[in-house]
């Protein structure tokens, strides 16, 4: 397996595009000064939302334009230090994105305590009177729901203020991960040394050589406990900001203040949970059946993603973009089209497997003014491929979402991002299962599933 490349050696193409966001870091600079400079205008508004319909759509188209510049730069910055942990530049400009969205937020921190002191009846009144307020009908109906959750302006604002010292958090854990780890070359059967990255070890963990396979999982899991009184510490003040969260807003567990926000009940966690234990069985089965056909006494944990035949299924990018477009002809072509052209064309896909790359895969959801991006290491396999799907599902939602809903509406909570992502690759496999009738291939596609 070929060693992860620098950063600087990635083509072009094989890239996201970031100057379809912003021109120059020195643009991206600009905007968030422009941030800093509109907060005094959104301060102005302070006191004054319940004054008219007109002062309250006034605030809100600037505020929609400060959301529209913030999602922007969000973007751009993590991003940025995503694809190289060892960009210093890149963790610079994430580090400016964070405390200027830690300033944003506090400016705008009196708004819904603002909101909700005007009362339901007089809303109520606005929207019916008034059509241009027919849009926040459903902002206010969910600002009721939270109602017993928000706490007044001054504290709303100190809530704003920790945003940038409690993301110090997640921060360091990707930075020591990302850009200090360096991991101990796994070994093959035959003595090879196979170089171990964060963006490697997934294709090692997928490789036919058992030895290979366990070497790069000790060797992986070795640097973590190595660092274990420091990650076991940031894991520990991340749980005391979960509890202060809780506490802060006066809910009963940090799970019912995690689910809140998405209005998912907890109820449904814990069937959603006590389903998948009661399906325990069939993955038991799934076990015996990996364990058998891989001819080992003991399945041990870098057992789990071992191929199943000798067969190996190369899957370059363009391949993987062409069997998803056709497993997704049924959603329509200019469904096909924006996925096809964000991939092939627009760049809207960071997928080589470089040096210094964040472990994560992840899609960004952004304005309608630019793309939403996705951020992998693609390494021309099926996983990869069924991976591509996934995010491309949470890509085309985000691309449509964007387009069809306000700026304040665009975004939506995770339990609905994950249908549209699990979808897209439900509908690849069918296809590719209807389609490819080689008995190894379609192993090899029922065992990436499971």
């Amino acid at each position: 397996m070929p060693s992860p490349i620098p950063r600087s050696k990635v083509e072009k193409y094989q890239t996201w595009n970031a100057e379809s966001v912003f021109a120059a870091p020195h643009a991206f600079d600009s905007a968030i000064e422009d941030i800093l400079q509109s907060l005094p205008g959104v301060k102005k508004f302070q006191g004054r939302l319940g004054e008219s319909a007109d002062i309250f759509l006034e605030a809100m188209k600037i505020l929609d334009t400060l959301d529209r510049q913030a999602s922007k730069i969000r973007v751009y910055a993590n991003l940025s230090n995503a694809v190289d942990a060892n960009d210093a530049q890149g963790a610079a400009m994430n580090g400016k994105a964070m405390s200027a969205l830690a300033q944003a937020g506090a400016a705008i921190a009196f708004v819904e305590p603002e909101v909700l002191s005007i009362g339901e009846t007089k809303l109520k009144e606005w929207v019916a009177s008034d059509p241009r307020m027919k849009l926040y009908e459903h902002f206010f109906n969910d600002l009721f729901r939270k109602q017993a959750h928000v706490r007044s302006a001054e504290v709303e604002e100190l809530f704003g203020m920790l945003r940038d010292p409690f993301g110090a958090v997640r921060m360091t854990a990707a930075a020591v991960a990302n850009a200090d780890f360096k991991f101990k070359p796994a070994k093959d059967s035959k003595g090879k040394k196979l170089e171990l990255t964060q963006s490697s070890k997934n294709s090692l963990m997928h490789s036919p050589d058992r030895k290979a396979r366990r070497t790069a999982w000790e060797n992986y899991n070795d640097k973590y406990l190595e660092f274990k009184n420091t990650l076991a510490g940031n894991l520990a003040a991340s749980i005391k900001q979960n509890v202060f969260n809780m506490k802060a807003r006066r809910f009963n567990s940090s799970l019912e203040a995690t689910l809140f926000n998405g209005n998912v009940p907890v109820e449904m966690f814990h069937n959603l949970l006590a389903i998948f234990q009661k399906n325990l069985p069939m993955w038991h089965k799934y076990w015996r059946i990996r364990r058998k056909a891989l001819g080992v006494k003991v399945l041990h944990p870098y057992d789990v993603w071992a191929p199943l035949t000798t067969k190996k299924h190369n899957v370059p990018f363009e391949t993987a973009v062409n069997w998803i477009c056709d497993g997704l002809a049924p959603m329509g072509d200019e469904y096909i089209s924006v996925m096809r052209k964000g991939c092939l064309e627009y760049r809207c896909v960071d997928w080589a497997p470089n040096a210094g790359k964040r472990e994560v895969t992840f899609s960004t959801r952004v304005p309608s003014d630019t793309h939403p991006f996705i951020m992998m290491s693609y390494t021309d396999d099926i996983g990869s491929m069924s991976t591509l799907s996934h995010e491309l599902g949470h890509s085309i939602h985000a691309w449509y979402a964007s387009r069809a809903q306000p700026m304040m509406y665009y975004l939506y909570p995770s339990i609905i991002a994950e249908t549209a992502s699990n979808f897209n690759q439900a509908m690849t496999r069918a296809h590719l299962l209807e389609s490819r009738k080689d008995k190894y291939f379609q192993i090899a596609l029922l065992k990436e599933a499971m």
